[in-house]
């Protein structure tokens, strides 16, 4: 009788360590469990370590340039593809409340450019100091520019720093 109470005790312990492994593995994700829902419709999470937004001539199936989070974000790097006479230039901007209480997204920080027909100071790229605040919650903005005129704008997805 103690020989049956003893396979009766070790099926329940792994029957209880089965239902915990199948529990851990349903669970979401860091990413997925650390995500939130801004009102304008983007998401962020404190999950994403880099973030990069792209302009694209619409005429043309490849990018024209790149700008993108370095060195835990404190960087903004961009990168002019092309020697078309368009330049890369991207900037941050913050998720702010305006004084309706909307959420509403406001350049930050200085423009960072770069263009292939002029130096840079990373080897083809461009890198801006910026230094976001912690606990703000920014996005990339980038976009082709030639003489003043601006076009092929992106966004990266938002990030809480």
């Amino acid at each position: 009788m103690r020989i049956l109470s003893v396979r009766t005790a070790a099926r329940v312990v792994v029957s209880f360590a089965a239902a915990a492994l199948l529990a851990i593995g349903l669970a979401p994700a860091p990413a997925q469990a650390q995500a939130q829902h801004h009102p304008d419709g983007d998401v962020e999470t404190q999950a994403i370590t880099h973030v990069w937004a792209h302009w694209k001539n619409s005429s043309s199936n490849t990018n024209g340039g790149v700008a993108e989070t370095t060195t835990f974000h404190k960087n903004l790097v961009v990168e002019d593809f092309y020697s078309d006479g368009w330049g890369t230039r991207a900037q941050f901007q913050r998720l702010t409340r305006n004084s309706s209480g909307n959420a509403v997204w406001v350049d930050w920080g200085g423009v960072c450019f770069d263009d292939t027909s002029t130096g840079n100071s990373a080897g083809g790229r461009t890198v801006c100091e910026r230094n976001p605040p912690a606990g703000s919650t920014m996005r990339i903005h980038v976009w082709a520019s030639q003489s003043g005129t601006y076009r092929w704008d992106s966004y990266s997805p938002s990030i809480k720093f």
